[in-house]
């Protein structure tokens, strides 16, 4: 009976190639490997090449990568990363990480359970480009973004960690989507006017003023609902002309300088007070006027129901069509970002504004063309002696 010959591992048939450290040679099928014991441990990878120049090549490009990673970082798996993602984001909005967390969920189910325990070195682009179009069918551009945004940050702080050298994000197909046009419903100030007059008018209802009245402020404040059904009298100082308010989302107090129709508005509203108020009493009655409001906009037939929040934007859009900076405005809104979210919002009443700006501008030079002053920039008649005598040349 012939004796079993044992198998040969990949590492034993690799043989040293003279005079080029780390770089080997398969003495079956020619395949050129490289091993290097960076980080202690022997480690074997394949160049994919028989051929010794192209090798050597890639040898070089694949020693750059491990002298950009920890050793004690590559076996960093996923479920390990998401971790440190959670970490890392916990003080974020809760809203903002309950987003988060709905989407790290999505690797856990039938989506990409398997990846969980994987190297993050070993994951791919073309893994990441799977996992998005499983999803991709059902979401909306911004949500799609928002996925792709956590792919981003979570190999981006895999990078940082030094658990690979390169993100597989930055080959990914579909980075981003464009975003749809929005169709932004805000009344104009002609249906607000009525829309307060029709609820102020509605019978059978205790608390139309009531409701009335919180409505007015909203569109002349600028604020939201959360912020106005908080506010105390203790919170206006109408010597100082400041109002203190209390934005609910970011739990950020801030205090705006008021316009003289909000200070006209809530001037005439304590005087209608027939009895002294108390500076811990609440401004409005209610706390909430939805209902009114979409009773009103059936009532008048207007083409959309609005909605509270469409009454903060009503006043937003006016401050930038009044040519306020978005920078000021996003002040008075408790935003932090310097007005960036101002002008992403409501970008396309920047850009019409700025058409109209330019239009205008544009105006005065064609004004000036053809006035007097503006000779030398008429366009002067072809010389028609001239275009024959050289035709005949």
């Amino acid at each position: 009976m012939k004796p079993q010959t044992k198998r040969l591992s990949t590492r034993q048939l690799l043989k040293k190639v003279a005079r080029i450290p780390n770089l080997y040679r398969h003495s079956r099928n020619g395949i050129y490997y490289g091993i290097t014991k960076k980080g202690g441990t022997p480690r074997d990878f394949s160049l994919g090449t028989t051929d010794p120049i192209v090798a050597k090549g890639r040898l070089r490009e694949e020693l750059d990568k491990l002298e950009q990673t920890i050793p004690q970082k590559r076996g960093m798996t996923l479920r390990h990363l998401i971790q440190k993602f959670r970490e890392l984001n916990s003080g974020k909005e809760p809203k903002t990480i309950a987003t988060n967390e709905s989407i790290l969920k999505k690797f856990s189910e039938v989506s990409w359970p398997s990846y969980l325990d994987t190297r993050v070195s070993r994951i791919r682009s073309t893994d990441l480009d799977r996992w998005l179009s499983h999803h991709e069918g059902r979401l909306k551009n911004t949500s799609y973004n928002r996925y792709a945004g956590v792919l981003r940050s979570l190999f981006d702080i895999a990078l940082r960690e030094g658990a690979i050298h390169k993100s597989p994000f930055d080959l990914v197909k579909t980075p981003n989507k464009a975003l749809t046009k929005v169709d932004r419903r805000i009344p104009s100030w002609e249906e607000f006017n009525a829309i307060i007059k029709a609820i102020r008018g509605q019978r059978f209802s205790a608390h139309a003023d009531d409701s009335a009245d919180f409505l007015e402020f909203l569109a002349r404040a600028g604020v939201g609902q959360a912020e106005a059904c908080e506010l105390k009298w203790k919170d206006i100082d109408f010597e100082a002309n400041e109002i203190h308010l209390f934005r609910k989302k970011t739990k950020t107090p801030f205090v705006n300088l008021m316009a003289k129709d909000l200070r006209d508005f809530l001037q005439g509203l304590k005087d209608k007070r027939s009895e002294l108020v108390s500076p811990e009493e609440k401004v409005f009655k209610v706390k909430d006027a939805k209902k009114s409001l979409i009773q009103a906009c059936k009532q008048l037939n207007l083409a959309h129901i609005y909605s509270q929040r469409n009454l903060r934007q009503l006043r937003i859009v006016t401050e930038l069509r009044a040519g306020i900076d978005p920078k000021f405005i996003s002040k008075r809104q408790a935003h932090k970002d310097g007005g960036r979210l101002i002008m992403n919002t409501y970008s396309e009443v920047l850009s019409t504004d700025q058409r109209n700006y330019e239009s205008s501008q544009l105006a005065k030079l064609d004004s000036y063309i053809t006035g007097s002053a503006g000779k030398g920039l008429k366009i002067l008649p072809r010389n028609n002696n001239f275009t024959k005598n050289k035709a005949s040349s």
